[in-house]
């Protein structure tokens, strides 16, 4: 069979033959129904054929293919026989807008006017790109014969395959919408990464996440977590789900280094009051799930110029916002005891700034260094994480709840997440990946308004009016000292022949260091800090906190523990 094409049709002909009579031709397209052809002479030896067939019977634009069979008056068929064409089909076609955009394209057409018949082609690719206008976002292209919820339609860049749909009803359209993308909903989005209930917390199931946010919805990112800092991005859609890639898909999986990647889902509440981003970071081991952690990102929600935090937050900034914080230890629910983990209290300080960011830098309780930072966001909350140890395999994290109404702080964390690898260490080698909780305390401190000495809070105490207090840390029995404290913070020995210990206070940074004579016939050094608030409570001593550790070279290698000092007033201040 030939095929001829004229205008928007196609001709198919051809001969049959048979030693007695061709009784009918029938042609299939693209494997299709077949459908019988006029014959010219009915009933000869060898008759021609043909047939116009239209878009019903199976002919499309672009390459079809024709399946053709005769039989004879006897009803014996001939063996299929099938040839190729290819059907240029022209239309027309109208590119319309919606409210809030424009259109621009490739291939010199004009959008939003009908172009002239026969000017696109069924089969080709089409490309327009939907640039929304100020306050509107792009919603998705109405497309004739395509779900509208289709990855393709729901990008402004489209490839438009001229179908024989659009053929027949020439006409796409973009759509836009109000962006829900206003200044209150958009910026830097922080939070922490934490397990799921169910799932084991560890330092694969912990982070910390950065979100920016645009006025186009469109975000881009940070993941930390296992010792990683892995990058994000993507769209939110209307409804605040994060859509990643070509697909459109609503979740992605972010790849790591030597380690499977992870699966990603994230959500911007748009339409309710909290403002934050959550999501789920799932693990897999092959097929099966082996771990689930949560998302929860909250919006800095200050700034210098603008929304300063000193002008609704002013006594957080008191003596330049400088808290002293404190992180006692405590009993473990995970089958950790006193004596797998440090006994002595961490300490540090926690930076506030009138542009509403917070820096935190301390040392744990096991001598590891520590600094984070974080914005505040508008639930007076700031998100801390630090990757810690050789390789980052540890880390420490904690949601910091500013709160100066309580008696005992005036900053609170609650069980914040401490892991610690296995370590070829003196102290504690077997580190904690089950983890350690410790609550972080914290007090405004102020060095020069006080009239009365730093540590104490009072004068006129009783001589002594301060002890030197130290526990744990494998002391055979509790060791205590006696010093005078000044109001001008000048520090005295109680007993003046006493050479076995020392303290060091210095009021401009709050530190406190020293060393002391430990049972096992060593010399300890101290360090802490002090703390302003409470009332000798049990969690955090009002005046100094600290740690020492035991002396490395007079124990046992891996050994090495943290014990507890205080340095409170000799009676209970009101």
């Amino acid at each position: 069979p030939n095929a001829t094409i004229s205008s928007s049709t196609v001709t198919i002909s051809g001969f049959a033959r048979d030693n007695i009579e061709v009784a009918s031709v029938t042609v299939s397209l693209n494997g299709g129904a077949p459908f019988a052809t006029t014959l010219s002479a009915p009933g000869a030896l060898g008759v021609p054929w043909t047939i116009t067939p239209n878009l019903a019977q199976g002919l499309h634009g672009g390459l079809n293919s024709a399946q053709v069979v005769s039989k004879d008056t006897a009803g014996n068929s001939s063996a299929s026989v099938t040839r190729s064409f290819t059907f240029v089909e022209k239309g027309s076609l109208t590119v319309i807008t919606k409210v809030g955009g424009t259109i621009t394209s490739v291939g010199g057409t004009v959008p939003g006017v009908s172009t002239a018949p026969n000017f696109y082609q069924v089969g080709k690719i089409y490309a327009f790109t939907a640039k929304p206008t100020a306050g509107y976002v792009f919603d998705h292209w109405a497309i004739p014969g395509i779900d509208s919820s289709s990855p393709a339609t729901q990008v402004p860049a489209l490839s438009l395959l001229y179908s024989d749909a659009i053929f027949a009803s020439p006409t796409i359209t973009a759509v836009f919408a109000a962006t829900p993308y206003t200044a209150a909903k958009i910026g830097a989005f922080n939070g922490l990464v934490t397990a799921h209930q169910g799932s084991i917390p560890s330092n694969s199931t912990t982070g910390f996440v950065t979100v920016n946010v645009t006025s186009a919805g469109t975000f881009t990112g940070t993941l930390k977590t296992d010792g990683m800092t892995l990058s994000i991005g993507g769209l939110f859609d209307l409804t605040g789900t994060a859509r990643f890639g070509a697909t459109r898909s609503d979740k992605v999986l972010v790849a790591r280094t030597n380690k499977p990647a992870v699966e990603l889902m994230l959500h911007l509440d748009l339409a309710g009051t909290t403002v934050q981003v959550t999501g789920t970071v799932k693990q897999y081991l092959r097929t099966t799930l082996v771990s689930t952690s949560d998302v929860l990102a909250d919006r800095a929600a200050f700034d210098a110029k603008l929304n300063p935090f000193s002008t609704a937050h002013a006594s957080y900034l008191v003596n330049k916002g400088l808290y002293t914080v404190v992180l006692p230890a405590k009993a473990q629910g995970n089958g950790l005891t006193s004596a797998d983990f440090p006994q002595g209290s961490g300490f540090g300080t926690i930076t506030l700034t009138a542009a509403g960011s917070a820096s935190f830098s301390g040392t744990l309780a096991d001598g590891t260094v520590v600094t984070a930072s974080a914005p505040i966001s508008k639930n007076l909350t700031i998100p801390l994480f630090a990757q810690l140890y050789a390789l980052k395999a540890g880390s420490f994290s904690g949601l910091v709840t500013l709160d100066d109404t309580q008696a005992d702080s005036d900053l609170k964390a609650v069980n914040c997440a401490w892991f610690r690898p296995w370590s070829n260490n003196q102290y504690y080698p077997w580190g904690w990946d089950e983890g350690v909780s410790v609550n972080l305390f914290g007090a405004k401190y102020q060095s020069t308004s006080l009239a009365t000495n730093v540590l104490l809070g009072a004068t006129n105490l009783p001589s002594p009016n301060t002890l030197l207090t130290f526990t744990e840390g494998s002391l055979a029995s509790t060791v205590t000292k006696q010093v005078n404290v000044s109001a001008t913070n000048a520090v005295t020995k109680f007993d003046t022949t006493d050479k076995s210990f020392g303290l060091t206070l210095v009021a401009s940074t709050a530190k406190i260091t020293g060393t002391f004579p430990h049972t096992s016939g060593t010399t300890s050094a101290f360090q802490g800090i002090v703390y302003q608030k409470g009332n000798n409570t049990t969690d955090v001593q009002l005046g100094g906190n600290g740690y020492f550790l035991t002396l490395a070279p007079k124990v046992i290698n891996g050994e090495g523990t943290s014990g507890k000092v205080t340095v409170k007033p000799n009676v209970v201040v009101p």
